[in-house]
């Protein structure tokens, strides 16, 4: 799935000033998705997931103007406007003046492309993991059928269904 977007001029609004940043979702057949909506759809929830906006959380604290700023807050000031049908959604940010609000939307973004990219990595990590394991345990396998056909080899039993079967697999 690749993911372009563009920022939406700031607007004022009654809660404040308005960023919007557009998304569009275009599916390039992976991660199990079939269909631009379900990538859409997934892309929507997990912008707005509580990991994704801890992690946006945790940035925008390091501001002064987003101190004491806590989950809920955060959850306040962000939004979708999801565009029926389309690939296409927008991210909306609201605070008290026009820079705030671009903040916290590229902010958010930000951090939903770095959860993206700490989750995949996890998956790929555990793949290596489990790679690695059934690695370890194939050259065991190896081993311990290469000392068998040794072994059968040493007592004279070349003959046997055993050997055959082992000296086929090596």
């Amino acid at each position: 799935v690749t993911i372009t977007s563009s920022l939406i001029p700031d607007s004022a609004s009654s809660s404040g000033y308005q960023a919007q940043l557009q998304v569009q979702v275009e599916l390039l057949g992976s991660a199990g998705i079939n269909n631009s909506k379900d990538a859409t759809k997934f892309f929507i929830g997990t912008m707005l997931d509580p990991d994704t906006l801890n992690l946006a959380l945790s940035k925008l604290a390091r501001m002064q103007q987003f101190q004491g700023l806590q989950l809920g807050d955060l959850e306040q000031l962000v939004a979708i406007s999801d565009i029926g049908g389309a690939n296409v959604f927008n991210l909306i940010g609201v605070s008290d003046s026009p820079q705030d609000a671009s903040i916290v939307v590229k902010t958010v973004f930000q951090a939903f492309l770095d959860k993206i990219h700490n989750d995949r990595g996890k998956v790929v990590n555990g793949l290596v993991a489990a790679l690695n394991l059934d690695l370890v345990q194939v050259e065991s396998d190896e081993a311990n059928s290469a000392a068998t056909l040794q072994s059968l080899k040493a007592t004279g039993k070349i003959a046997t269904p055993a050997y055959s079967f082992l000296a086929s697999l090596h």
